[in-house]
């Protein structure tokens, strides 16, 4: 054999073998599966991650966002194609499905509480008190962490993370927690919902080191190890880290961005309590008492929803109720809410009282006149 027939040889074996690995085009765009969307800081993470991901794959991409628990029906219906990330030990309960076998996140556990000195060392601890918990329907490892120890009458799932976190803020102070991923719980703390809200902090961790992988449809188990080289690659690069710090920063940006707008849109609640009562006022004043007869209601007009303004301050000042909405108990809404309905209601009644006074006043004139 000539050294040019070995050369040809070989570069022959090369085109074959590259015939051989390369996949064939993918036939329609890949459905992933997430339970949150592109808003929040976990889904835009997950996306910028999978984007990359699925375009050195040369496969397109198209998401689809369920809540937790209906990701696993779809995607065992083969409805979708792949969910972005599971714990371990979702391989063991649902066999069906196949795992990534390269993490493309580490993530935590924990049980998370609003309130600041609640302890908690074990999870073993947990019956023992009156604590009442709850988790996020489809996080198999809270599920079955708080079903081993847990009594039924004060263990309940909850559907998002944004409901699990908002019962934790109307509830009772330190009475309920909320099992959920580290992940989860930073999305939904950086939504408008929970903006500024300080008071829900992490109790326990349950698992420090928690990896977690993308699962796919059984029909689509031959994508498995490329994805798994490719997450493997990206990690390697730095890519995943970089991506997270990157959507952190913006929104981190974009949270204080919004927190500029407060002082704005506080002047301009002012404002609308002040423009009614003045409208009041005048109302009042147009009206023909005798000398002296209006000032009581013009002060009853300006000086309810000042003293209403001023007691609601004193309440948040000494700690009594919660500045912000989203963090008040239910007793706590419901005062914000009354005190809400006075400020606007209030001029309204003086002018409605200066009314009817002036009636009986002209009543009274009319019988004691000859």
């Amino acid at each position: 054999m000539t050294p040019r027939t070995g050369l040809r040889l070989r570069r022959l074996a090369a085109c074959a073998a590259a015939l051989v690995l390369a996949s064939p085009a993918w036939p329609a765009p890949f459905v992933m599966g997430a339970d949150h969307d592109e808003t929040t800081f976990g889904g835009q993470w997950m996306r910028r991650v999978y984007a990359e991901a699925f375009r050195r794959l040369d496969i397109p991409l198209q998401w689809e966002v369920y809540p937790t628990k209906r990701l696993t029906v779809m995607l065992e219906q083969g409805a979708i194609d792949g969910e972005v990330q599971r714990g371990e030990g979702y391989a063991a309960a649902h066999p069906q499905l196949v795992r990534v076998e390269e993490p493309v996140t580490v993530g935590q556990f924990a049980l998370f509480v609003a309130h600041p000195t609640l302890r908690l060392d074990r999870l073993e601890e947990l019956p023992a008190t009156d604590l009442r918990a709850q988790f996020r329907r489809g996080v198999v490892a809270c599920e079955k962490a708080l079903k081993q120890l847990q009594p039924a009458d004060r263990l309940f799932d909850v559907t998002t993370s944004e409901q699990g976190l908002q019962n934790l803020l109307r509830a009772p102070a330190g009475r309920l927690v909320h099992c959920d991923t580290e992940l989860a719980v930073t999305s939904a703390l950086y939504s408008d919902r929970f903006k500024g809200v300080k008071s829900i902090r992490k109790l326990l961790v349950l698992s420090e080191s928690a990896p977690m992988f993308p699962y796919l449809h059984r029909k689509n188990a031959e994508l498995a190890p490329r994805l798994a080289a490719v997450l493997r690659q990206m990690k390697a690069e730095g890519l995943i880290a970089r991506y997270r710090s990157d959507v952190e920063r913006e929104f981190q940006r974009r949270y204080r961005h919004r927190g500029t707008h407060c002082m704005p849109n506080e002047l301009l609640i002012y404002g609308i309590v002040a423009m009614n009562a003045l409208v009041q006022v005048i109302l009042i004043w147009r009206l023909r008492f005798p000398e002296g007869g209006r000032w009581k209601y013009v002060l009853l007009a300006l000086g309810g929803p000042a003293a209403i303004l001023v007691a609601m301050r004193l309440l948040v000042a000494g700690g009594a109720i919660h500045a912000r909405v989203a963090e008040q108990t239910m007793w706590e809404h419901w005062l914000t809410l009354g005190a809400s309905a006075l400020l606007l209601v209030t001029p309204w009644l003086a002018t409605l009282a200066a009314i009817l006074d002036k009636k009986r006043r002209a009543a009274l004139a009319a019988t004691s006149s000859p």
